[in-house]
């Protein structure tokens, strides 16, 4: 298998560039396989030298090899040079596509049984294709790539899998801001690799562009690649004699989606994904005979009939409807016992009278409580519930106290978003109520809350938090700060708030001790001060505020009190103030980082340069207060690029 293997043609070609020097490659292996401040030992250079020299200065060999070596339990030169004698000629010599290949499939092969397949899926996507990490485990799960263990849940198993092919360099991670994997991408020569083997092994049948089906292919699993050209000449050709009827998987991109053949020729189908719009092409009546399909992702502006069928299928565990769909699910689907994720994605969606049936449901987004008002008293019945995203408790405050209610229900919530954009607040309840102990995440910057929820400090795995805040009190700092794994912060204070403290000290009894990046926007006076010994973690800080706000004010607030600080952004608004005050802050920024003992990297910006007080305008005070109403009103909504969002503009 390995000498047809290599003999297979190639599909990419190597770029001639510079390898690494050998101190380079040392460092870059090093990184990889010890731990902060571990030395190699004596014993290991030998061989460490002779590895290095047969990845051949090349980045990525030395990156998979040095993930081998670091997923063997001991670190022992007979342990290293078992992977020596296996890495072939290597590349010092001859930096060869094939000697180069041999050494990605040593990697492959030494995967553990459960993750191949898992690797070998992600030749379903398209080259440079950003794969949601989220995505990925829903479809390995109705693959059943994943067996659930005792004690264990799948997702915590998929998610586990995830981080362990990014450990093993297999996949290149992409982050949220908390740190937490957001996406992944695959190398362009490991995703030939793992397309050869997938085509080797009759794994993924993949289809691109126009042309004809031999009906001798046995496909099990259907990746089809169109062009967003939408050219009617682009057709898939699937003659009745193509045998596809043993057909696992159907991935369909861009224009692809309407070569899909009929979903009658499908029996067996367990994953349907169309990853763009599939314009009604799908017959309701053939979709709801698709009786073993587990994972259904449709997108576009479909019609509620497509969906009538839903109820039939019984097996379903993710429905995925995002894109621009509207109007009211059937009623059907409160039977789908199975159902572990329900995604739409528009805040537009009525969900039946009976959604609280769905005991099985793990996500459950986008929840309008003004669309679907009847779904809040039973979402408590909803207790394997782990992704919530609910919209409108800033419409009717009437509903506070029923998702209150609700959520103490929710032990196993891990993710609560919030949409909307008015202001609602979350103190509704008596001081022994305990908020979901499990909760990892709260995204809630959408909303205005009129301060930080008291029942917070109950949040013990709360580790990701953003959310705008009416009112910013000390004492809602000493409550953030005793949260013993917050790592990341994002809090704004909104203009028309209530905050009345000019000065906001973070001191050292609330001293944020995991916090690793926090991000402070406000557009007040409220300020804030890093006493000693705060934030011992914090590498990244972003500060966003109002020049004029700051007119007269300097900047030692303690930045040298945080010792841990490598990255600081400094977004300067330039609303209603003059040339003179912004360059003031400016100077004052730089001159207390230049102060810092690590003297971290600043990135400094303006915002609404354009809605700047020109030096020459004579009149400029009467200018700013004919106008401050409106400066506040456009500074209001900013966006999450920090962009500031004008109804004259």
């Amino acid at each position: 298998m390995w000498q047809n293997f290599l003999a297979r043609p190639l599909m990419v070609t190597l770029c001639e560039l510079d390898p690494l020097s050998y101190e380079d490659s040392k460092k870059l292996l090093c990184k990889r396989v010890l731990n902060e401040n571990e030395e190699m030992h004596s014993e290991l250079e030998d061989v460490s030298r002779k590895i290095l020299e047969k990845c051949g200065g090349i980045p990525l060999a030395i990156i998979t090899t040095a993930s081998l070596l670091a997923s063997r339990p001991n670190k022992t030169k007979y342990e290293w040079y078992t992977v020596y004698n296996s890495m072939g000629s290597g590349l010092h010599k001859d930096k060869s596509l094939k000697n180069m290949r041999g050494i990605l499939y040593l990697s492959y092969s030494d995967l553990p049984s459960y993750l191949k397949p898992c690797l070998l899926y992600l030749s379903m996507f398209p080259e440079d294709y950003e794969i949601l990490s989220d995505d990925l485990v829903r479809l390995w799960i109705a693959e059943g790539f994943i067996d659930e263990k005792q004690g264990s849940n799948l997702y915590d198993l998929g998610e586990r899998y995830f981080i362990e092919l990014v450990n093993r360099s297999m996949i290149q991670p992409l982050y949220n801001e908390d740190g937490s994997p957001r996406a992944c991408r695959v190398h362009d020569m490991i995703l030939d690799l793992i397309i050869s083997l997938s085509s080797q092994e009759n794994f993924v049948t993949i289809l691109e562009g126009p042309c004809h089906i031999s009906s001798a292919c046995n496909i099990r699993r259907l990746s089809l690649r169109g062009s967003k050209s939408n050219s009617k000449e682009e057709q898939m050709i699937f003659p009745a004699t193509v045998n596809i009827s043993h057909v696992r998987s159907v991935v369909a991109f861009d224009d692809a989606v309407q070569w899909v053949p009929p979903m009658s020729r499908f029996p067996v189908l367990r994953v349907l994904a169309f990853k763009s719009q599939s314009r009604n092409n799908i017959h309701p009546k053939d979709l709801g005979s698709l009786q073993h399909l587990r994972y259904l992702e449709l997108g576009g502006d479909l019609k509620t009939e497509l969906l009538e069928g839903i109820g039939n299928l019984k097996l379903l565990r993710t429905l995925d409807l995002w894109g621009g769909f509207k109007g009211e699910l059937p009623a059907s689907i409160s039977q789908l016992r199975q159902l572990e994720n329900l995604i739409t994605g528009s805040n537009w969606v009525k969900f039946p009278d009976g959604t609280g049936n769905l005991i099985s449901l793990h996500e459950l987004s986008c929840l309008s409580l003004d669309e679907s008002p009847n779904t809040l008293a039973e979402l408590g019945n909803l207790t394997k519930l782990r992704v919530l995203t609910v919209g409108g408790l800033d419409k009717n405050q009437s509903y506070v106290k029923t998702f209150l209610q609700a959520l103490s229900n929710l032990v196993n919530l891990r993710t609560l978003v919030f949409i909307g954009g008015e202001t609602c607040s979350l103190d509704y309840m008596p001081d022994q109520w305990m908020g979901p102990a499990r909760l990892q995440s709260f995204h809630g910057d959408f909303v205005t809350f009129s301060q930080v929820p008291w029942w917070f400090s109950s949040l013990s795995e709360l580790s990701s938090l953003s959310m705008r805040v009416n009112q910013l009190r000390q004492e809602d700092l000493k409550l953030l700060g005793a949260l013993p794994v917050l790592r990341f912060l994002d809090l704004k204070v909104d203009p028309y708030g209530t905050t009345t403290e000019e000065q906001l000290v973070v001191g050292a009894d609330h001293p944020f001790r995991s916090l690793a990046e926090f991000k402070f926007t406000h557009y007040t006076r409220c300020w804030l001060e890093f006493a000693r010994g705060v934030m011992p973690k914090l590498q990244r800080l972003e500060l966003s505020f109002e020049a004029r706000r700051r007119e007269g004010g300097g900047f030692d607030i303690g930045l040298e009190n945080l010792a841990s600080l490598t990255h600081v952004t400094v977004k300067v608004n330039c609303v209603g103030a003059r040339m003179k005050e912004v360059e003031d802050v400016e100077y004052k920024v730089r001159d207390a980082l230049d102060m810092h003992p690590n003297h971290p990297t600043l990135e400094l910006s303006r915002l609404c340069e354009w809605l700047m007080i020109k030096d020459e305008d004579k009149d400029g005070h009467e200018v700013l207060e004919e106008s401050d109403e409106d400066w506040e009103y456009m500074i209001k909504d900013e966006n999450k690029d920090g962009q500031e969002e004008s109804e004259e503009s």
